[in-house]
């Protein structure tokens, strides 16, 4: 299996005529302001897509495994998401994975990091930042 991209956006559309996505407000950077104490964890509320194309090799299963795990400037991990990939018929296939917050531990780039498993083993294919500043608040 290859990957072709992985873009982080807040809206993700699909033409129904032209299966052509549409990807919205591609993200590099989210500024926010909160009241909340700088020692502690936070999660910001933000809907974001994380959406990745990928392409069936001639050798592949019908069935990949990919993970996205999002790491902090400290390289912690903070989640992940893994998802099986079936390419049926398909030579390729987009997958869109939907986030509802953010965790920030503080400022700095995070990364999304964008992994499939080959033979039983994960392989990076990707490293997607993303820098996240708090503001003072006025």
């Amino acid at each position: 299996m290859r990957h072709i991209w992985t873009v982080i956006c807040r809206l993700y559309l699909v033409d129904q005529l032209s299966n052509n996505p549409s990807l919205v407000d591609v993200l590099e950077r989210i500024s926010f302001k909160t009241d909340a104490p700088l020692e502690h964890r936070i999660d910001i509320p933000v809907q974001l897509h994380i959406v990745s194309l990928w392409a069936k090799d001639h050798s592949d299963s019908a069935t990949r495994n990919i993970k996205v795990r999002f790491l902090s400037p400290d390289a912690e991990e903070l989640f992940q998401i893994e998802h099986a990939i079936e390419f049926d018929t398909h030579s390729r296939i987009r997958v869109n994975g939907q986030i509802g917050s953010l965790p920030y531990t503080g400022d700095g780039t995070y990364e999304f990091e964008v992994c499939c498993q080959v033979d039983g083993e994960w392989s990076l294919v990707a490293l997607i930042p993303l820098e996240l500043v708090r503001e003072d608040q006025d």
